[in-house]
């Protein structure tokens, strides 16, 4: 039997399950099969009875094996609800030599900087993605490697999440033989998506 790299990612909204895999290719990814199943027991985004959401999936995920003749053991899950939101986080750094300009080490040191810096006690941060740099002079640019500075400023979006959801999400899953291997805010995988 020929070997296939597929990728899973589940959805799991207030009326339905859906659960997506997508055969990895040498030009991108090809959608393999699409599951949507009726699903009870989430409200508002956020999992009120386990017991009905585990069904739901459940047979969403046969329906997925049995199409595909594969034995579905770990996926990508969306989370969406207001308990999803996103918060900004300016910082700075200097960088090690200005003649040379700032290199990749500079930029890859302000990132550590983000990693660093911690959700509310409740919360999560799901991504923590660049949304612009700025150079000694205010500028804004693109990509500053090579750009000459003392000092490189970034604004990076943090996208949090409440544990609650999440660990409800990770649990309905677990029960069904799920491994997640990534949580996503689905407001931004539907941009990702649309616009590539």
């Amino acid at each position: 039997m020929e070997k296939r790299d597929y990728v899973v990612a589940i959805d799991l909204g207030s009326s339905n399950v859906a659960i997506a895999v997508g055969e990895k290719q040498a030009e991108g990814i090809s959608l393999a099969a699409l599951v949507s199943k009726p699903c009870q027991g989430v409200r508002a985004g956020q999992i009120e009875n386990i017991a009905l959401v585990a069904k739901a999936i459940e047979e969403a995920k046969a329906e997925i094996q049995e199409s595909l003749g594969i034995r579905l053991t770990e996926a990508y899950a969306g989370i969406s609800g207001q308990f999803v939101r996103c918060a900004s986080h300016k910082d700075y750094v200097f960088t090690s030599d200005k003649l040379t300009g700032v290199s990749q080490a500079d930029v890859d040191h302000l990132f550590d900087r983000m990693r660093n810096v911690q959700a509310p006690d409740d919360e999560v941060i799901l991504e923590r993605i660049p949304q612009n740099y700025l150079i000694d002079t205010n500028v804004e640019v693109e990509n500053p490697v090579g750009s000459f500075s003392g000092k490189l400023s970034a604004t990076f979006n943090f996208i949090l999440c409440t544990e609650t959801p999440m660990q409800r999400l990770e649990l309905a899953l677990k029960q069904c033989g799920i491994l997640i291997k990534g949580i996503y805010a689905n407001a931004r995988s539907a941009a990702e998506a649309v616009l590539t």
